[in-house]
């Protein structure tokens, strides 16, 4: 299955896998996070779940034991793992009932008369174990992608950015079709907006903004004289370019502006550190950049000018996001340490809700990644994204300050993936973007990018026929023969 054989010799997984079809089932969880997993669909979020399943199972055979390289990571992982575990775990009412915030359900069972039962530390144990099994496709994909080469990771971002491009014409599509275009696949949705394959503009225009660096890459990448590809590819890269501009002027959102300017800078900062592709261009080619950036601005003006002005017309401080988070931190410090479990927002920003701050509009999310982390995992939640951020900025440190010896491309690919994570971290200030599969998909792959590749486990066609039995039986075949069957019996 998936071109597995049994591993021999030195290699550290425990199954050796061919590179290709393990790619391609890398590549189907991808896809299927990002045309599937931009909404609330549990029949799409159970399929992507599903085949992650099935990948991380591959992928954990094929890793092994880990290299010492990847270990802080994996470290990172399982801790993030544990918290909903440990959210899950039955407690006597002695210690539950001390808890931090957990005076009203205690208070609820001895007015009912009812004896006090073990619970766990999530207020909605149901609620965190969907939230447990939403990690399942980053963590598949980001293992997987650890034991992709480099040529298989290159394949995997223009995956990315051809899932980019799609949206910005279904988009396109969906505003030709107006507010009651079939095409608009999630009932609670942005009408007048382009969404793409996600249920939420501002989603769809962070996908748009994180493609836009390894657009950027790719043309650093192919910006060599001596390739044959170089002119028709730069003219590819440029036009992929303007077009993710006007997807995200389609979108009407006022942070995928801001950070569609924020990616547009840092990958002028990508080319400008890629110092083969500066060389080559010299001034002649940051000119043509300068000129590729004012074509995309031109082009978003016009097919989104007057529904930016309208966006921006409105009062950012009369945003209702200011409520939410002041409710949440207010929510959050009643059960501190320890959080009111992953996945339990809703039930938990409704008992905080003052009648001042009722709104017609369902709050399913705080729009602050970071505040509902802390509302829902407590300081463990909040140490966890400490360590990443730190893990983070090092591999940042290290993956710019290299020199450019060889593999330019995947240098640039590296440093692209820098600026989408950065990306999405910013994003999740304002909103919750890492709350769906297809941006978490994304993270994860942009995060195993930061890391080198351990190389799969090879087949091994040299083995020694060790049974006495099937040494003599060979004898009456020919060289071939012989060769042919020890193959077929010790792979």
């Amino acid at each position: 299955m998936f071109g597995a054989t049994l591993s021999q010799g030195r290699s550290r997984g425990l199954v050796a896998f061919s590179p290709f079809p393990f790619w391609l089932l890398t590549a189907g969880v991808v896809v299927a996070g990002l045309l599937l997993g931009g909404g609330q669909s549990s029949a799409a979020s159970g399929l992507i779940q599903l085949l992650s399943l099935v990948l991380l199972a591959t992928t954990v055979l094929a890793i092994g034991v880990p290299p010492r390289g990847v270990l802080a990571p994996i470290g990172l992982i399982v801790a993030i793992v544990l918290v909903p575990i440990l959210q899950l775990i039955p407690l006597p009412p002695e210690i539950w009932t001390a808890l931090p915030g957990r005076s009203l359900a205690a208070s609820v069972y001895s007015q009912i008369g009812v004896g006090i039962p073990w619970l766990a530390v999530s207020l909605d144990p149901n609620a965190t174990a969907l939230a447990a099994l939403s990690l399942l496709p980053p963590i598949a994909v980001f293992l997987a992608t650890l034991r992709l080469g480099f040529r298989e990771r290159r394949a995997l971002t223009l995956l990315f950015v051809a899932v980019g491009i799609l949206s910005v014409l279904l988009g396109l599509a969906q505003l030709k079709g107006g507010e009651t275009s079939s095409l608009r696949f999630y009932p609670i949705t942005n009408t007048q907006d382009s969404v793409g394959f996600f249920a939420n503009r501002n989603h769809y225009a962070s996908l748009l903004c994180c493609v836009i660096p390894f657009v950027v890459a790719w043309a650093t990448g192919l910006n060599d004289a001596g390739r044959r590809e170089r002119v028709p590819g730069l003219i590819a890269s440029a036009l992929f370019y303007i077009a993710l501009v006007v997807g995200i002027a389609m979108a009407r959102s006022r942070a995928g502006i801001f950070l569609g300017a924020f990616a547009t800078v840092g990958s002028f900062i990508l080319y400008s550190f890629n110092s083969a592709a500066a060389k080559a261009a010299g001034s002649r080619g940051r000119a043509l950049v300068g000129l590729v950036v004012l074509c995309g601005i031109i082009a978003a003006f016009q097919f989104g000018f007057n529904g930016i002005v309208d966006r921006f017309a409105s009062d950012p401080l009369a945003d209702l996001r200011f409520t939410i988070a002041d409710i949440t931190i207010r929510a959050a410090q009643t059960f501190q340490p320890y959080g009111s479990g992953l996945g339990t927002f809703v039930p938990v920003y409704q008992m905080f809700e003052t009648p001042d701050a009722l709104v017609i509009s369902y709050i399913n999310h705080a729009h602050d990644d970071w505040l509902e982390l802390w509302l829902e995992g407590g300081w463990a939640a909040l140490a966890i994204a400490a360590a990443f951020v730190a893990w983070f900025g090092y591999r940042v440190v290290v993956i710019w300050r290299a020199p450019l010896v060889d593999k330019p491309l995947d240098w640039a690919l590296r440093r692209a993936s820098t600026i989408a994570v950065l990306i999405l971290m910013l994003h999740s200030g304002s909103d919750y973007p890492l709350r769906t599969t297809a941006l978490m998909t994304l993270f994860a792959f942009c995060c195993a990018l930061l890391i080198d590749p351990i190389p799969l486990p090879q087949r091994r066609t040299d083995l020694p026929l060790r049974s006495t039995w099937w040494r003599r039986t060979l004898q009456i075949f020919g060289p071939r023969k012989q060769a042919a069957w020890g193959r077929a019996r010790f792979g």
